[in-house]
């Protein structure tokens, strides 16, 4: 006769069992609630989640005409990396997948000028309501530390410092039109983002950095300046709990850290892997992500390691964003 989950936490003992729990794939993790009340109460408890692994989120763009595939660790044992079955999302076939952060993925159709939002850890998805003008650029907003609720930024209209735009709040299901002004010029702006904090940093030519206060409805914004000139490999984003910015060439990597309004050179490491690129940071460790041929490298910058290292396949085509964020309620609640 089979045993009650009662007598197997019993005969497990506590601490077994929260080892049996934080070893799971984080999609059993979540499932494991459901198993019986005791169960759901040690699923849910702080100090449990905070030892699951972080989710590593992946998003390759295919040659093919597949078009972008999304991997992460979250339905995959230790040190796996696992592609998700995208199918489940209606009209995928004229949709774009336009940008992507922290595991909220935000795809948008030019035939309907509308946006749908998807969680691809939990398969869940919405359609947003469509703005009132058609979009240049999209930017999704979402921080699982903060909320289950997430933004997106449509640029409507570039202006020659700044931009108009609407924001889309999932918490009032509505879009508010508004104006941003970046204190520098629109055309030095490059492609390299990052959101956290409720702040979206953008990194501008030749040596600054724009940061936006998008939770605050004035959009405020302050121009940093940088240490070192903005190029390609560029990385900005939170690492070890502080903001960083990362340049390498190749073979060294240098990582500054914001104190105050002054940056501190924290790391200069040579690593010897062949061609490598800084993809992103882990928000909690001094550790990098870097892609390195067909591999995503986990690279520790104090003890000047590679901690760990996936296979991203042979398909033909290139890494779009890594982001590596906390598996938590707010991300499970994400688009319920």
């Amino acid at each position: 006769m089979a045993s009650s989950p009662a007598n197997n936490e019993a005969s497990l003992g506590h601490d077994m069992l929260v080892e049996v729990l934080t070893r799971l794939p984080l999609k059993s993790f979540s499932r494991s609630r459901c198993v019986s009340k005791s169960w759901r109460g040690l699923a849910s408890d702080g100090y449990v989640r905070g030892r699951l692994p972080l989710v590593v989120s992946v998003v390759v763009q295919l040659e093919a005409d597949d078009g972008p595939t999304y991997i992460s660790n979250s339905d995959a044992a230790a040190g796996v990396l696992g592609r998700a079955d995208l199918g489940f999302l209606p009209s995928r076939s004229d949709s774009t997948l336009v940008d992507c952060c922290d595991g909220l993925l935000l795809f948008y159709s030019s035939l309907t000028s509308s946006f749908r939002a998807c969680n691809p850890i939990t398969g869940r998805h919405a359609a947003l309501p469509r703005p009132a003008r058609p979009t240049l650029l999209s930017i999704a907003l979402f921080d699982p530390c903060r909320s289950r609720h997430f933004r997106v930024l449509s640029f409507a209209r570039w202006l020659a410092r700044g931009a108009e735009l609407e924001v889309y709040d999932s918490e009032s299901d509505e879009w508010r039109a508004r104006e941003v002004h970046w204190g520098v010029e629109t055309d030095t702006l490059s492609a390299t983002m990052r959101y956290s904090g409720g702040v979206l940093y953008i990194l501008a030519q030749p040596n600054r950095m724009v940061a936006v206060r998008v939770d605050d409805d004035t959009m405020a914004c302050r121009v940093v300046e940088l240490p070192e000139a903005t190029r390609v490999e560029s990385c900005v984003g939170r690492m070890g709990g502080r903001l960083h910015y990362s340049v390498s060439d190749g073979s060294r990597v240098r990582a500054w850290m914001l104190e105050g309004e002054e940056w501190v050179l924290k790391h200069c490491v040579e690593i010897k892997m062949g061609e490598f690129r800084v993809m992103g940071f882990n928000p909690e460790r001094e550790v990098v992500y870097m892609c390195v041929g067909t591999k995503l490298v986990a690279y520790d910058l104090c003890e000047e390691r590679v901690e760990e290292a996936w296979e991203l396949g042979e398909e033909k085509g290139h890494l779009m964003h890594v982001w590596v964020f906390p598996f938590n309620k707010n991300l499970e609640d994400l688009l319920s």
